[in-house]
C-alpha cells in the first residue's frame, strides 16, 4: 500500500537541487552583471557623442553670429 505514496527527497538529493539552483542563479547575476556595465558604456558614450555635437553645433552658431555682426559693422562704418 506504501508503494502509492509518493517518496520523500533524501537530503543529499536536496542539496544537490539547491546547489544546481545557486549556480544558475549565480550565472544569471553574472550576466546580469556585464549586460548592466555595457549598457553604462554604451549610455556615456551616447551622452559624450551627443555633447560633442551640441558643442559642434553651437561652435558654428557662434561663428556665424561673429560674421555676420562684422558684415553689419563694416557696413555702418560705410554709411
Amino acid at each position: 500500500m506504501d508503494d502509492r505514496k509518493p517518496s520523500k527527497p533524501q537530503a543529499e538529493q536536496l542539496l544537490n537541487l539547491l546547489d544546481a539552483q545557486l549556480a544558475d542563479s549565480r550565472k544569471r547575476r553574472e550576466e546580469l552583471a556585464a549586460k548592466r556595465g555595457t549598457f553604462r558604456i554604451v549610455a556615456i558614450l551616447t551622452i559624450l557623442l551627443g555633447a560633442a555635437l551640441a558643442l559642434g553645433v553651437l561652435m558654428h552658431l557662434l561663428k556665424d553670429m561673429r560674421a555676420t555682426n562684422t558684415r553689419r559693422e563694416v557696413t555702418h562704418e560705410a554709411h
